[in-house]
């Protein structure tokens, strides 16, 4: 069984967060800990 080309572009083309980075609190708690863990302030938002 395989996948058509085009079935994940078009799930999520329309969605501006498809994946919930913005609204998951473990999404949000991920990337801050990932931040903290960079050598340098450069990488920040």
């Amino acid at each position: 069984m395989s996948t058509p080309t085009g079935y994940f572009a078009a799930m999520y083309e329309g969605a501006a967060d498809p994946w919930g980075l913005r609204s998951r609190w473990y999404e949000e708690r991920k990337y801050a800990l990932t931040l903290a863990a960079l050598p340098r302030p450069r990488f920040r938002r």
